[in-house]
């Protein structure tokens, strides 16, 4: 019985991490591509800014039409390896591609 519930448990909390990764990526993707469009296309093309609502909107967008990344479900995911992925993919890609847009800025 408590093996059940351990189980149950750690599905709860699994499902709440995809909500919170979802959620979290969402603002960090739009976040991430309001900063790159302000720094890049705006002077670039003299067009206006971008806000985070728009960006998020976009970035949604293109999630939705790009393809989902290959999954292999033959091997059995620890709940330790969904954790790295979700803050992977939520924070780390968004705040590193700032971090390189970043560094490029100063060179121009």
């Amino acid at each position: 019985m408590k093996d059940d519930t351990t189980k149950g448990l750690a599905c709860i909390g699994v499902g709440f991490l995809g909500i919170f990764g979802i959620v979290v990526g969402t603002l960090f993707n739009g976040w991430s591509l309001t900063m790159l469009w302000n720094w890049f296309i705006v002077p670039l093309f003299d067009l206006p800014a971008m806000s985070i609502v728009y960006a998020i909107g976009i970035s949604v967008l293109i999630g939705a039409l790009s393809r989902p990344p290959e999954v292999d479900s033959s091997k059995k995911k620890e709940t330790s390896d969904l954790i790295a992925s979700v803050l992977t993919n939520a924070l780390l890609r968004p705040l590193f591609s700032v971090f390189f847009g970043w560094i490029v800025t100063l060179f121009l």
